[in-house]
């Protein structure tokens, strides 16, 4: 029988929130070019580091995002940016 071992990739990221200059159009072209490095990947599942008391929040921002009500900002949040911009794709 073959069984094919899962493939797994592991990213870290430093906190964003903690430095500056993280609106600039060279920091937002990075974001954006992770983002598409990710999607060649084609995860599965995406696990994303943050207090339990966030997902409900990150959960109803995608919502208000996807319905064009919320607009992705740099308020020190990666939690809800990063993934997101990945599941829009970019």
């Amino acid at each position: 029988m073959n069984v094919e071992k899962a493939k797994v990739l592991i990213l870290g990221t430093f906190h964003m929130s903690e430095h500056e200059g993280l609106n600039s159009e060279r920091r937002q072209n990075e974001i954006v070019d992770l983002v598409s490095k990710l999607a060649r990947f084609k995860p599965t599942k995406i696990a994303v580091e943050m207090v339990p008391e966030e997902s409900e929040y990150c959960n109803e921002k995608y919502k208000q995002y996807k319905s064009g009500v919320h607009k992705l900002e740099m308020n020190g949040n990666i939690s809800s940016r990063l993934p997101i911009r990945f599941k829009d794709g970019a």
